[in-house]
Formats: structure tokens, sequence, C-alpha cells
């Protein structure tokens, strides 16, 4: 499949799985697992895709909302800003850390954490398939807000 970003249709990629979840969608799966307004909820990763306006979603669901950048101050962070590598694995631990671990996507940090989670039988990790879900997604304007929390939870 030829990839264009600057002209490129999700519709097909989204149907098949390959595209990562929205915050608002992990949001949504949280809130269908019970997780309600109180929760800590830490992002981990670099520049998400469509910046704050992607992000204002999942903050109203979830007000206490952290990154790298909240945690931590730009000299805290500096000795790790230059390496990528350095940045991620401060990602990793966090997320290892947690008492929950949702992941949008299904690249080796993920896999490695999610592994890793249940080599240790620890804490819940949430491996969405964006592919069952891709329907549940597509018609949740059409659904009360219940019957959508029940539909998600069937899939798991």
């Amino acid at each position: 499949m030829a990839r264009n970003p600057v002209n490129s249709n999700p519709g097909p990629a989204r149907r098949q799985g390959r595209c990562p979840l929205t915050p608002e969608e992990v949001g949504l799966i949280l809130r269908s697992h019970g997780y309600g307004k109180e929760v800590h909820i830490y992002v981990a990763s670099g520049e998400v895709y469509g910046g704050e306006e992607t992000l204002a979603p999942l903050k109203a669901m979830f007000p206490n909302f952290y990154s790298k950048d909240t945690i931590a101050s730009k000299e805290e962070l500096e000795p790790f800003s230059a390496f990528s590598s350095r940045m991620a694995a401060l990602d990793f631990i966090v997320c290892d850390e947690s008492d929950v671990f949702v992941t949008n996507n299904n690249g080796n940090m993920a896999k490695i954490l999610a592994g890793r989670r249940r080599y240790f039988g620890h804490k819940p990790t949430i491996r969405p398939n964006a592919k069952k879900l891709y329907r549940v997604f597509l018609n949740r304007n059409n659904m009360a807000l219940e019957g959508y929390y029940r539909r998600n939870q069937e899939l798991y």
C-alpha cells in the first residue's frame, strides 16, 4: 500500500486495525472499564498526532493528565532529551510501574510492556483490538452511552 501523508484516507487502514486509537477512543475504553474522572492518566509518547486538539477529549474525561513534560522540569529532562531512546526509557519505567497499562497500538514498546507485566503477574494491561473496535467506534454516535460501554466490554 502506498503511503501519502498529505492526501491519505485513514478509513481502510482503520478498518483493518492498522491505525492507532485516538486519545478519545482510549478514554472511552477506560470509561467502559469503570475508570472515572479521579484516575490519574500518564500519556507516554512524543508528539501526539493532532496535538492539544486531539488530546482535549481525553483531558476532559480524565483531568488528572500527565506526561514527561508535566511531571519533570526542563532541567530534569535535559540529560535525556537529546536521546529518544532515553526519553522512551522514562516512559517505559512509568508505564511498567503503573496500576493499569493501556496501549493504543501494537508497537514494540507496547508488546514488551504487556509481556513483562504478564510475566511478572502484576497489574492489568489493556490491549484493545483496533480492528474489532472499529465498528463500535464508527457507530458510537448512534447508540446510548451505556450500550456503547456494554458493547465495548463484550470485546474483551
